[in-house]
């Protein structure tokens, strides 16, 4: 039964090699969709070789094994999951600074939108001023009636 498990873990293994280079090989590290597919593929590929290390690790214990043999090859399992969770940490910061990066591109179309607003705002509010008829104030006259000679 152990030999079944370690088969099995050797498969996922290869499987997920070869996926670590095709993903190193292939991504466009500058594109958050590609960044993001493969994220999500190493975090699939991930689970499935831990899920099939414990496997191998619970055949190992209904087998018998000695505890310092289960430790010693949950260890050595352990060592072959480095370059896979390194590459999907290294995923993941790109993929949180393509998001920093789109965020702050998104702030900064926003304030120019609103700075143009704004200049247009100005602009009408000039346009209305200079439309306005101008009022002039005239002088008060008081007009006085004549009662004839003073």
């Amino acid at each position: 039964m152990v030999e079944v498990a370690e088969e099995n873990y050797a498969k996922e293994l290869k499987k997920a090699t070869y996926c670590v280079n095709e993903i190193k090989e292939t991504v466009n590290f500058s594109v958050k969709e590609d960044v993001l597919s493969a994220y999500e593929k190493i975090c699939d590929v991930s689970k499935t070789l831990e899920a099939s290390a414990n496997l191998v690790k619970d055949a190992m214990l209904e087998d018998e094994k000695s505890f310092e043999d289960v430790k010693g090859r949950s260890h050595a399992h352990k060592e072959e999951l480095v370059p896979i969770h390194e590459l999907r940490s290294r995923l993941k910061d790109e993929l949180r600074q393509l998001e920093t990066q789109e965020l702050h591109r998104r702030k900064e179309d926003w304030f120019k939108e609103k700075i143009e607003l704004e200049m247009e705002l100005e602009k009408k509010n000039a346009e209305q001023e200079a439309a306005k008829p101008l009022a002039v104030k005239l002088q008060k006259y008081i007009i006085t009636p004549f009662h004839g000679d003073c």
